[in-house]
């Protein structure tokens, strides 16, 4: 690659087969030819561009058939979930969650630090760090502590709300 390409400059002879093949060619398609191969592709010659760019218009045309989806019937049952905008939804929604809340409300500092961090992605070595710097008793607890603290907190969880 010449410093001339790497600073995004066109040679004259990249210019004038450019122009050549926007003549000859669809746009989109020489365009996305130009984003996938460089400004190196057109050093070749004017009837390779022209099958190339045809292909790779092909190729977009064949992607975004394939991304279709096909209709379906409708096949929800009477459990299915309705829609947010359903009244009765909306209250069942705003229980189970008021009751989670409460639920996670009632848990012990400790056992929340432990799920809450865990949801959030953190290893359980990050988590007795953190629990460390909160100083939670026990001080220093095994990554083992955790994990059970971390089981027991979700049995308590389920219990409470019935699941």
């Amino acid at each position: 690659m010449t410093p001339r390409q790497r600073t995004g400059q066109l040679s004259d002879q990249q210019r004038k087969r450019y122009a050549e093949l926007l003549r000859v060619s669809d746009p989109d398609a020489l365009h996305d030819l130009l984003v996938r191969h460089g400004p190196g592709i057109l050093d070749r010659d004017l009837p390779y561009l022209v099958v190339a760019a045809r292909n790779q218009q092909r190729s977009t045309l064949r992607r975004g058939a394939a991304s279709h989806e096909v209709p379906s019937p409708d096949i929800r049952d009477d459990q299915a979930e309705r829609s947010l905008w359903d009244p009765l939804a909306r209250v069942v929604a705003d229980e189970a969650l008021n009751d989670l809340l409460t639920a996670l409300g009632d848990l012990d500092s400790r056992d929340l630090l432990v799920l809450w961090s865990h949801a959030a992605g953190r290893s359980d070595a990050e988590i007795a760090a953190q629990w460390d710097d909160l100083q939670f008793d026990p001080p220093r607890p095994s990554i083992e502590s955790i994990r059970k603290r971390r089981q027991r907190a979700r049995t308590r969880l389920r219990k409470r709300l019935d699941l």
